[in-house]
């Protein structure tokens, strides 16, 4: 059975119960049932650790309780709608425990496209965001070339032009032509224009959409975030963004509880649960304190490392240039297909 740690962090001046990420822990529900912790919609049992199972069935009675009261407002059609959203988000709803197939649009920060397993956020009310977008105002034609299209015609279309580019070259290398040269011309500037897109929004978030959050962002709202294959839980408190830490290295940490959402680079500062920065352990209580240091340093050095495979990541990306098909090619590996759990 799965089981997840419990931390009992103080939120808005109340004891708030919230769920820790294990190794493999099924990081989609978890960040849905945060969102719902911390607005006192769901309650924890008064353990340590709450199993999957328990998981799946609160979330099970949320939807049906907003589906049953949002049913009773509205007309025949629209209930029967919700009836069958309602039953698809219970069929797939064990699967988020195992990961969830998202593919993003780069237009809005809400911009996903539709599958049964994400309908499981509307139903529970908790809004998903993502910050992974283009700036329409500094690259107009990046943004006309793209368009709607979600992340995997994206990559599609780059994995056809690389081809199509070959191919033509090929045709040049025979018999060249102004026409041949000017196709060319015009599909090398459209691959590069996405490759160049898609290796320099590595981290999943770029400035454009950061500033997109910022403002669309009531303060005080709570919602799920995805970034670098991961959902977590976001809170926006006066005028900042900050992602709930819910790392397992931190579990022993009551003072580590939020950590600021700044920057793309994935530089971020952490805080208590008042937002404040958290005091240093003292030199004379390192004994007792002892285990605890243990965890803040396998917790960061965790940070660090996810932070150094981004960044070869980022370098593989930039950096193969004489091989920019396989670069097409490798990426739906890196953000869609079934994320792992966590």
């Amino acid at each position: 059975m799965d089981v997840y740690p419990i931390k009992t962090i103080q939120f808005q001046g109340k004891k708030i119960k919230i769920i820790i990420q294990n190794k493999n822990g099924p990081c989609p529900l978890i960040s849905i049932c945060n969102v719902l912790l911390l607005r006192e919609k769901i309650t924890l049992p008064e353990d340590s650790t709450v199993d999957l199972q328990l998981l799946l069935t609160i979330v099970c009675d949320v939807m049906y309780d907003r589906a049953n009261r949002k049913s009773i407002a509205e007309d025949r059609t629209a209930h029967i709608n919700a009836r069958h959203n309602l039953d698809d988000a219970i069929h797939v709803l064990s699967t988020l425990s195992r990961g969830l197939d998202v593919n993003v649009k780069f237009d809005t920060i809400n911009g996903f496209e539709y599958t049964k397993e994400l309908a499981v956020f509307d139903l529970c009310d908790v809004r998903l965001f993502h910050g992974w977008l283009v700036d329409q105002n500094l690259q107009p034609n990046l943004a006309k070339l793209i368009g709607n299209d979600s992340y995997n015609k994206l990559v599609e279309r780059s994995i056809n032009l690389s081809v199509k580019r070959d191919e033509i070259q090929q045709q040049i290398d025979q018999k060249p032509t102004p026409a041949l040269q000017q196709q060319l011309s015009q599909i090398s500037y459209e691959f590069n224009l996405l490759q160049g897109f898609l290796s320099s929004s590595a981290s999943q978030l770029t400035n454009y959409g950061l500033s997109q959050l910022h403002e669309s962002l009531q303060d005080g709202q709570l919602a799920a975030f995805f970034r670098n294959n991961h959902f977590s839980t976001i809170y926006k408190f006066r005028k900042q963004i900050y992602v709930l830490v819910t790392d397992q290295g931190f579990l022993s940490q009551p003072q580590i509880v939020w950590e600021s959402l700044r920057e793309i680079s994935g530089n971020s500062e952490f805080f208590t649960h008042d937002f404040k920065t958290p005091s240093p352990l003292s030199s004379k209580n390192f004994q007792s304190e002892e285990s605890v240091n243990r965890d803040y340093q396998l917790a960061l050095q965790l940070r660090e490392e996810e932070l150094r495979q981004l960044e070869e990541l980022e370098n593989q990306q930039s950096g193969s240039q004489k091989n920019k098909q396989k670069i097409v090619v490798a990426k739906p590996h890196v953000v869609n297909a079934i994320i792992p759990r966590g």
